[in-house]
């Protein structure tokens, strides 16, 4: 925003040259003197100033590779969900094959005012599939060795040696790259940003993992959703369900009616289905199975498939002559 707003400022005294004539052009020097003065205040953090084409790489200059203080305060990394193309990984692996992937994980340890540890640690996949593996933990711990096991992985991978370290690439999705920030009692801190590629290796981000885990399994935890102690999937429930629902597909009224286990569905007057229903990974669904396909769960007469938007609104899901669409059903009082 900031160079973009010199940019306009150019644009401006540009515009007024051509329209004024040479007596202006006699102001242009210090005019222009005074901007790039500008510029360098606005930019005086980088070594290098960001360049047209959506790329920028630098280096924060308060953030020097050599660090002092051994004592950790605030730990925080976060893969931002890597690339399971690039051998990207969730959840608790085999030993023999954990070495050989990177970990998908957000983990930070914060030092808290009592000297306790509030930890939390989470991990989702790309396509967020319900394979069991999503996980997300939170607890607070008296310090038993946690903030001195994560800087000696600062100290191994000399972590510090690329400190102020910022590559960005505008526009790009999120899912690539890394962000490690650490901050220690003397109020000296390591930061390193990085959204196209990965910014520590995969020795210490794996050994990163492997301390958050062993913190996890301390308390009863694991790294996969049986294991977590934090709701992962907003899931509709049998109590919430029960009452009539009701909205408009394309003119035509729609009325659910749940009691129990068991549901009506109207569609535009007519009755269509009349039958126990399951939810199965967050889905309501009938309960029958297709006849093609005995692993699967059949789909209602009217919906595909009904999900869970908010406490008082449901989602029906239509599929009919070869499109998709979808139905607000909102709970009626």
């Amino acid at each position: 925003m900031r160079k973009n707003l010199i940019c306009w400022m150019f644009g401006v005294m540009t515009a007024a040259i051509i329209s004024w004539g040479a007596p202006v052009q006699e102001c242009v020097a210090g005019v222009k003197d005074v901007l790039e003065e500008v510029g360098d205040m606005l930019f005086s953090n980088r070594e290098d100033r960001p360049v047209c084409g959506g790329h920028h790489q630098y280096y924060l200059k308060d953030h020097p590779n050599v660090i002092n203080s051994e004592n950790i305060v605030s730990f925080t990394f976060d893969t931002h969900g890597v690339s399971e193309f690039e051998g990207g990984y969730v959840g608790e692996l085999d030993e023999k094959n954990k070495n050989f992937l990177y970990p998908v994980m957000y983990v930070s340890a914060i030092k808290q005012p009592d000297g306790r540890i509030a930890v939390e640690a989470r991990g989702t996949g790309r396509y967020q599939q319900r394979d069991g593996k999503t996980f997300h933990v939170k607890y607070t711990v008296e310090d038993d060795g946690l903030m001195a096991e994560l800087q000696k992985v600062v100290r191994r991978y000399n972590l510090s040696q690329n400190n102020g370290f910022v590559n960005h690439t505008d526009g790009i999705p999120s899912g690539d790259g890394d962000t490690l920030s650490v901050k220690y009692d003397s109020e000296e801190r390591i930061y390193i940003n990085d959204n196209v590629q990965r910014a520590i290796p995969e020795d210490p981000a794996n050994e990163i993992y492997e301390i958050f885990l062993a913190s996890a399994h301390k308390q009863g935890l694991a790294f996969s959703t049986a294991g977590s102690n934090v709701k992962i999937y907003d899931d509709p429930d049998e109590e919430m369900l029960q009452g009539t629902w009701t909205g408009k597909h394309f003119g035509a009224e729609c009325i659910c009616e749940f009691t129990g286990n068991h549901v009506k569905i109207y569609y535009d007057g007519r009755l269509t289905d009349d039958t126990d229903y399951v939810i199965v990974e967050g889905r309501i669904k009938p309960d029958r199975k297709r006849a093609d396909n005995p692993d699967r769960y059949d789909d209602f007469n009217t919906f595909t498939s009904i999900t869970k938007a908010n406490n008082f609104t449901l989602t029906g899901h239509v599929y009919r002559n070869n499109s998709s669409s979808t139905v607000s059903l909102n709970k009626k009082k």
